[in-house]
């Protein structure tokens, strides 16, 4: 098809305009098959969206996968589903990239004839807070009158 577009048009800048621009076209389509690889900081697998290369072999450090939302931290990463009572690094407590921090543990206790439904006992606490957590509930007696005794201990609220 070049030949008879080259034999119609004997005019040598026209055929090398053509020319150039087919060897453009197959350069870019060639650089498209070279894959991006992203930098994986801290060794998790996931690599960071915002520093990236392209390579045919991949570089030390980097991974094809571009899900890191901290590349700080190990353990912030897609998919992890543990609790941590310590910020990622960057004051975020998003350690699944899901966007959200979620609390491990969000339901206030309570005594109810002397049993307990264990909970934070009052406020529920922030990430990384501490807060009191509801174990058991005593029923005393205490001069002539039946109380219903809490006990609780410090705890961290965790979260993911």
């Amino acid at each position: 098809m070049l030949l008879a577009w080259v034999k119609k048009h004997k005019d040598p800048v026209a055929i090398a305009v053509a020319i150039a621009g087919i060897v453009v076209a197959i350069a870019i389509y060639l650089f498209s098959l070279i894959p991006t690889w992203y930098a994986d900081e801290d060794g998790d697998g996931f690599g960071d969206p915002q520093v990236s290369t392209r390579s045919i072999w991949q570089p030390s450090s980097f991974v094809r996968n571009a899900g890191d939302c901290y590349d700080s931290n190990q353990n912030a990463r897609p998919g992890v589903e543990s609790y941590f009572g310590n910020h990622r690094g960057d004051g975020s407590f998003d350690y699944d990239c899901d966007g959200t921090s979620a609390r491990e543990q969000s339901a206030t206790g309570s005594c109810s004839n002397g049993t307990a439904n264990q909970g934070w006992d009052g406020e529920v606490p922030a990430c990384g807070e501490k807060g009191r957590w509801l174990v058991d509930c005593d029923r005393k007696v205490r001069l002539l009158r039946i109380e219903i005794v809490r006990e609780s201990n410090s705890r961290i609220q965790k979260c993911r």
